[in-house]
């Protein structure tokens, strides 16, 4: 048997571990999901040339956008809009740059990135993580003409999609961000889409478990609110 010094040092280290175990700062519950989130964040973007003929369609917008929750990117509204208009013989590259968390400053600052792949179109759904974050609403606004604006002059034509405002927004943030897309589409003659998830917030079946991210049926029924609009701006009726 050892020396009983050394059976009381054991013990003592053994209860030191203890303690420290337990004082240990807690992990963040969502610690994992954020760290998830960051990991598949970054929007793969085409390095090829645009097709002749085939308009490139850029998708700026956050993890809803990005298909936060969902097993592939292939069920996103871009993938399904791109597919759906090539079932009435509308070709066009969809180009997916949903960024998880991003806010309308964000997408600013990687516009000069989205702009270097010619868009033809570029369709911002951006704000929400604004209002979320309780960021100035001002500061939101002048973000999102400046894309109208940049887009503009780089040649590309835009279409505002405005975001619906989850209820754990303060009542005076979500009163400041209620007329942020429309005053913006007024005030700059830009095209509208007035909700992104028109017939899928709070619908069954159509939100995952957050209640925040849409279903691949949500994202189903995006596809379908937008379609329209892109049609106008794209200059395309159905049936070609």
């Amino acid at each position: 048997m050892p020396p009983m010094r050394h059976v009381l040092l054991t013990l003592l280290l053994l209860i030191a571990a203890c303690q420290a175990q337990a004082q240990a700062p807690a992990r963040a519950p969502d610690e994992r999901a954020v760290t998830s989130r960051e990991a598949q964040a970054a929007p793969a973007l085409p390095t090829a040339k645009k097709q002749p003929g085939v308009p490139r369609v850029v998708f700026l917008g956050d993890s809803v956008t990005f298909g936060f929750g969902l097993e592939s990117r292939e069920l996103t509204y871009p993938t399904l809009l791109e597919r759906a208009l090539a079932l009435d013989g509308v070709r066009i590259e969809a180009v997916n740059a949903g960024l998880s968390g991003d806010t309308l400053g964000g997408g600013l600052k990687r516009l000069p990135q989205l702009l270097a792949l010619e868009p033809d179109v570029l369709v911002v759904a951006l704000g929400g993580n604004d209002a979320a974050h309780d960021l100035p609403e001002q500061a939101a606004r002048e973000s999102l003409e400046a894309i109208v604006r940049q887009s503009r002059a780089a040649g590309a034509k835009v279409l505002l999609v405005g975001l619906h405002l989850p209820p754990f927004i303060r009542e005076d943030t979500a009163r400041a961000y209620a007329p942020l897309w429309s005053g913006v589409a007024k005030r700059l003659d830009v095209p509208l889409v007035p909700s992104l998830l028109e017939g899928v917030f709070g619908v069954p079946g159509m939100m995952q478990a957050d209640a925040i991210h849409p279903t691949p049926a949500g994202q189903e029924r995006i596809a379908r609110t937008l379609e329209p609009a892109l049609r106008l701006v794209l200059g395309v009726r159905r049936g070609g």
